[in-house]
């Protein structure tokens, strides 16, 4: 939306999804589905996976395989007009180890693998001469999403990316239950990498107190920090319009940036219903991206389970 200088818009996204589990001694298979679709981009997934303990119930293995088909399209054009496909296919594994009863400790990697298009048809990526950025530096202005257009050319083709994404995730997570305090502590660490160049760190912890048996309080704290992606530039500099850059994105995500988030949630519960809400406040930091230099925002959510 900040991109492409978009006020507002509104759209309906329909989704559907049923997950099925049964415990067979132990060992846990498990079956799922999911549909979306929105005006321009129709998404199918799904997932088989298996849990068992390895020789004690102290440990527990489990892993899984799922895919994702997406057809993506353009708003105001039907898919036979323009579509394209992606698809997504993901392998993980995690191992959970209980060192004692107050204490767990789990292990996980997931791969994944995508095929086809990742582009989207709405970004266009705006291109600069040697001779705009000179021009812009001895004018004393800092390229911005409020000036840039006086210095780059009129051609802004569209982004385009490669078409195939290797992704690998490393986490860990330890949980520690604290009896004087009624209360419990978890420390998360994920470092991720894939085949563009992008390498990222996440720290997290969060502390959850039973006040009494129907309300628990919690608060949490994340860091994210990433690298920027192999081909990612602030600005594509070209000869000449009839030029153009391989690879050209305007996709933040994979620009490299800064995120710290802190939060926290109150819950009742009283059975068969719990009542929830959750608030945080998020800042993000942009090294190298042309159009956004920060960016605040403050999260909410007010939810009610009921279980049958």
């Amino acid at each position: 939306v900040v991109t492409q200088a978009t006020n507002r818009f509104s759209e309906i996204r329909k989704e559907a999804g049923i997950h099925l589990s049964k415990s067979y001694s132990g060992k846990v298979p498990s079956v799922s589905y999911r549909f979306s679709q929105e005006p321009d981009y129709v998404s199918h997934g799904g997932r088989v996976g298996i849990s068992m303990p390895v020789r004690s119930r102290d440990t527990t293995l489990s892993g899984g395989y799922g895919f994702t088909y997406d057809l993506v399209g353009r708003h105001g054009t039907s898919f036979d007009s323009f579509s394209e496909s992606m698809q997504l296919h993901s392998v993980d594994t995690s191992i959970t180890q209980v060192l004692s009863p107050r204490t767990l400790v789990r292990l996980a990697y997931t791969l994944t693998v995508q095929n086809g298009y990742m582009e989207k048809p709405y970004r266009h990526v705006p291109l600069f001469t040697e001779q705009g950025l000179a021009q812009a530096a001895t004018d004393g202005v800092t390229l911005d999403i409020s000036n840039f257009a006086d210095y780059s050319l009129s051609t802004r083709p569209a982004e385009n990316v490669p078409d195939r994404r290797y992704r690998h995730a490393f986490s860990a997570r330890a949980l520690h239950y604290l009896p004087n305090w009624d209360a419990s502590i978890k420390l998360d660490y994920q470092l991720y990498t894939d085949s563009w160049g992008v390498l990222s760190n996440l720290v997290e912890s969060a502390l959850s107190h039973q006040l009494t048996e129907s309300w628990m309080v919690r608060g949490f704290a994340r860091i994210y920090h990433q690298t920027a992606a192999d081909f990612w530039e602030k600005t594509y500099v070209v000869s000449g319009a009839n030029q153009l850059p391989r690879w050209r994105t305007l996709d933040k995500s994979l620009t490299s940036y800064l995120s710290t988030t802190a939060g926290g949630r109150v819950e009742w519960d009283s059975e068969p219903y719990t009542v929830y809400i959750d608030a945080a406040f998020m800042l993000t930091n942009f090294t190298d991206y042309l159009y956004l230099s920060s960016r605040n925002a403050v999260i909410a959510q007010l939810g009610v389970r009921w279980e049958l």
